[in-house]
Parts: C-alpha cells; structure tokens; sequence
C-alpha cells in the first residue's frame, strides 16, 4: 500500500501540477501526514530523476532526467523497495508458487524475515488477488501452498503484479529487447502499450522455460492478420530462444497492442466478434433502460460507442487498468451519466464474472452524457404560434421568434380556432397570444404578454433546449413527513397510499416500485413506470432523523413515477429529476437544505432550481 500511495501522489502532480497541501489531500485522499512522509520519501527514491519541492503552501514536482524518470514511472521503481513493502512481499510469494509445485509458509516466513501474522495476512490479500484471476490457493498438509488455473491466468498475475517487482528475473535479451522497440518504434504504438508487451513477452518467455506452454487464451478482439513488422518481432524471437512459438503463444504475447485506441483501425470483427459485441453491449444497455425507464436508440449509440467497447472489454479481459485522467470528478460533474455507466458497468461485470477497474466509469460516463446532450439538444424543433392578430402581426409575432430559436426550427401559425381543431401535441413549444386549455396539451407553452420582451423569451427557449428549468409546479408534487417510528416499508406503503388515493398510479408500479431504487447519502430514489397519467409525478418525504433501510440511515425518500409513454418534454423532465437527485446524493449540503424546507411551494422552487437553494 505505500508504493501505491506514493504512486498515487506523483500521477496527480503529474495530472494537475502544482498543487497545495489541501488539493493533494482532496484529491488523493490521503491525510496532509502521510502525504508529507510519502514526498520524503519520494524525494530520497527519485532524487536523480525527479524531486517535488515547496512552493509557497504547496507542492510542484520537477522531471530532472525524463527517461529516467519515465521508465522508473511506468512501474520500475516498485524493484527497488525490500519486503518492508506489503506489494514485494506479495510478488514473491506469488513467484514461489507459480515456480514451485509446493510453497512451506516457513520457508517464505525465513527467506523475508517476517512474523507468522504479517504472512498470514498477506496470504489472506493474495487470495483475494488470485480470486479475481480465477486462480486458487490452497494449502496441504506437510506438503505446503498450491497454485492452481489456468496458465492464461497465471502469466496475468505475474505481469500485473510480479514482473515490476522482480524485474531481474524477467529480462529479455539485448536482441530481443531491440526487436520490441523497433516494432514499437514502426507501429507508433504509445508507451503504455509498449510496456505491456514488453511484460508480456517476458513472462512468456520466463513461462516457456519452465516447460509450461500455453494451450488457450482468453477470447479477445484481434481478428487481424499479422503484420510484417509483428511477423518478423515473432521471427526475431523464436530465433534467439530456438523455439517455435505457437498460434497460443502468438494470440497472447500480442494482446498489449489492442487494448488502446491506436491501433483500433488494424481490428476487423468477424461474424462471431460482431455477436458477442452486440449481445454484451444489449445486456448493457438493457439494465440502464430498465433501471432509468428510458429507450435508447442502441443500433445508432453502439456505432458511436463501438471502438471504445472493444478496447474496453479487452483491457477487462487482461485485467489492464486504463489511466484515471478523471481522478474522481467525472461523478460530480455528470451526475445522471455516471450513474448509468456504473449501472452498465456492474451489469458488464456480472456478464464476464470479473471485476472491472473503477477508472472504466469516467470514460463511459464521458459516451452517456454525449448521448443525454444530444437527447436534450434536437437537431430539429417544432413551434407553433398562436394568435388572433392580424397576418401582419403573426408575420411579426414569427418572424421575432424566428430571431431567438435559429434557423433548425419549423415554425407554425395558428388562429385560437385552429389551434383547437389541431393536435397541439406534436409541437415542442407553444408560444401564444391567447389562453390555451393545458390539461390537454403536454407541450411547453409559453404565454407571450409582450412581444418584444426578448430576455424573457430567450431565456424560455434556452430551458427548453438545455434543460435548466424542469417546469415543475404544485399539482406533480407530493411532500409528506416520514414517521421515523415506522420502517422503510411502512413508510412506502403510506406513501403509496396517498398517491393511490388520488387515483394518480396503478398496481404495476406499486408492484414494480418496491424492487427498483438507488441508495446513497441518505436518500432512497424508488421509481418505476406508470400508466395511469402521461406526466411524471414526485413524492418526497423527508426526516432530519431519519429512518433504516438496509442499515444505512435514510433521511430522504424521492419516489417517482414515471410515465409509461413520454414526450421529449416529459423525457427531459424525468431526465432531469435524475439529474438532480444524484446531485444531491454527491452532495450533503444540498440534502441538508431540502431537509430544512417546510412549505410546498418552497420544495417547488427548490426543485425548478435543479436542487439549489437561493
């Protein structure tokens, strides 16, 4: 844990640059102590390549020798800590049992001069480790420690968390070594993947000359025909070693160079590549659709998402873990697309049987929320125009709207008359002169008093297209205490009740609600379709006590239900409940000041905010 400490503070100066004392400690987590001790020690470690000096109240860190610097980076410098680090200890117990049929616990105990509870321990970690490998360590009487899978899996272990540990035992030979970077230098391949394939093939090689070959490997997407300059690295190979590689051995060693966007063009998919892609893309997608009650055009978004989703799911099949370039922020600032990669995600994760890296989520994070904003952004929108004024002043009346929305919008004029004999519906916003019964009309309507109030009707149509205002008013909203002496069910039932009441859901989504909810900081966010009414309706109950649902302490229930058919002004809305729900679950200040409101109409405003106060 301390290598990955230090690890962690100098890839966020690398990221940010200089930073204070509070920022490191924002954004590593870490307290100002061990921050301080970690850059002690980092400056005595790299002083040849790099030192981090103080600046004022904070911290800048100076590449003294970038090649230096650079390889020591990409994981070299974890060779040379001693078995006072928890990852050493790791990677050589790990070593003996790949290398050995059997491992005595008091032979590792001597060789690194640890106590019997500092291994045990560490034996406890590794298990865990190997579990995700689907390796197992098991222990015989008088005999010792086994390792026990596949050899895939195996070669796995010792390059993600042997190899930079150990290097001296994984050379390749200076003409080997030459034949990787000459390749690399040709196919342009980035760093990264040039280091991966340097452990790749080590290890390889290391695993050939214990007599342990590699008779399968795990699917992955590389369907193309080998190249002249990988051709002749594998060429150059199997002449210093004396050995003919085979198509296994070949299909393995190559696996760095596809698990990164560069080389994503020399990637053809077959008829198989094309049906795993999209059935683990539908199983995805499936689970976002039916945990956010929304359709998603998955033909047209698994076109724009395909080359990440290929290299995504290799990185996941070789246990690689992608740069976190987001560093946490990604949540915070996309609140609704986080939280449907993180769905997607956890349902990936259970298709595979493995657990992904957390560094996954802000790079698909980034796909759903350019797939929201182009849901909220239409490239086309229909208005109409109603007035009983004179063709002059419709022609004014269009022509002034026409100077606010641009030119990718159809516009139409209607007389009150016509306007009534017209499905008002298929528009997305109503701009009109006269009163317009709303209870049949589900789009936007905007009652113009004076024309050439320009600020107002831009800001109207600016809503519309972004999203800012969620058009909420008294008659969607239900607000009701929680009765803290009653459980998280109970209280359910007494909410739903309410709502059934008033005739405002059906049994499905009673049925339904129960099983469909995030949990997070305090608020429960139950929500399922209805078919009962064509807008969306919120139930908010709150307690500065709090009630218990699954031992964590609950202080907000927002229950919503969601109608079963939805407009693009209904899908907006909904989507923007979303939004700032999650908002607050990030956030406690904000949850704080939803608790403190009393009155319905305040609750209102509040929510017309997106979950401000102010």
């Amino acid at each position: 844990m301390s290598d990955s400490k230090k690890y962690v503070i100098v890839s966020t100066l690398l990221q940010y640059g200089d930073m204070t004392l509070a920022e490191l400690a924002q954004k590593t987590t870490f307290s100002a102590h061990i921050i301080k001790n970690k850059i002690a020690e980092l400056n005595q470690l790299l002083k040849q390549e790099a030192t981090i000096t103080s600046i004022g109240l904070g911290y800048r860190l100076n590449i003294l020798n970038h090649e230096r610097f650079d390889r020591l980076f990409s994981g070299k410098f974890h060779a040379l800590s001693d078995f006072n680090s928890s990852g050493k200890r790791k990677a050589y117990i790990l070593k003996c049992l790949v290398d050995e049929p059997y491992t005595l616990k008091s032979h590792l105990s001597d060789v690194m001069q640890v106590a019997d509870t500092t291994l045990t321990k560490d034996l406890r970690q590794l298990r865990d480790v190997l579990a995700n490998f689907q390796l197992v360590l098991s222990g015989r009487p008088n005999r010792g420690l086994q390792l026990s899978g596949e050899e895939s899996q195996i070669r796995l272990v010792l390059i993600h968390h042997v190899i930079d540990y150990l290097p001296d035992d994984f050379r390749l030979s200076p003409k080997i070594q030459t034949a990787v970077d000459h390749y690399a230098m040709v196919k342009n391949i980035e760093k990264k993947s040039h280091d991966l394939l340097e452990k790749a093939l080590a290890v390889s090689l290391y695993r050939l000359s214990k007599l342990h070959g590699i008779n399968s490997y795990p699917y992955y997407y590389n369907k193309v025909l080998l190249n002249q300059e990988l051709e002749s690295l594998f060429e150059k190979v199997e002449t210093e070693i004396g050995l003919t590689l085979s198509y296994y051995e070949k299909e393995f060693i190559q696996f760095p160079v596809y698990v990164y966007f560069n080389q994503l063009t020399e990637i053809a998919l077959d008829d198989k590549d094309e049906k795993v892609l999209e059935t683990v893309f539908q199983e995805m997608i499936s689970e976002v659709e039916k945990q956010f009650l929304i359709k998603i055009d998955q033909p047209l978004f698994l076109e724009k998402i395909n080359t990440h989703l290929i290299t995504m799911l290799n990185r996941i099949v070789f246990h690689v873990k992608p740069s976190d370039i987001f560093i946490g922020e990604i949540e915070t600032s996309f609140p609704v697309a986080s939280k449907m990669a993180r769905v997607a995600l956890n349902s990936l994760s259970n298709l595979l049987q493995t657990p992904i890296e957390v560094a996954e989520l802000g790079y698909l994070t980034v796909h759903f929320e350019l797939l929201l904003q182009e849901r909220n952004q239409q490239s086309y929108h229909h208005i109409a125009i109603v007035s009983n004024g004179s063709l002059a002043i419709q022609t004014m009346i269009k022509q002034r709207i026409a100077d606010i929305v641009g030119s990718k919008t159809q516009i139409t004029t209607l007389t009150e008359q016509a306007a009534k004999q017209t499905d008002l519906n298929c528009y997305d916003v109503i701009f009109s002169t006269v009163y317009l019964d709303v209870t049949t009309i589900d789009a936007i309507i905007v009652r113009i008093s004076h024309l050439f109030d320009e600020e107002r009707l831009s800001k109207v149509w600016l809503d519309f297209q972004y999203g800012n205002h969620m058009f909420f008013d008294e008659e969607i909203i239900y607000q009701q205490e929680l009765q803290v002496g009653l459980s998280y069910q109970e209280n359910m039932s007494l909410i739903l009740d309410t709502l059934l009441l008033d005739q405002l859901i059906d049994d499905t989504f009673i049925s339904q609600v129960h099983h469909n909810y995030f949990v997070e900081n305090g608020i429960v966010f139950p929500h399922a379709t209805n078919t009962r009414l064509t807008e969306p309706i919120l139930s908010i109950a709150t307690s500065k006590e709090g009630i218990v649902l699954e031992d964590e302490k609950i202080y907000i229930i927002f229950l919503l239900a969601v109608p079963s058919t939805m407009s693009p002004r209904t899908e907006k809305m909904t989507l923007a409940i979303y939004d700032m729900v999650f908002n607050l679950m990030r956030h406690s200040h904000l949850r704080n000041s939803l608790l403190n409101i009393e009155s319905l109409t305040d609750l209102v405003d509040f929510l017309n905010k997106g979950g401000t106060v102010g």
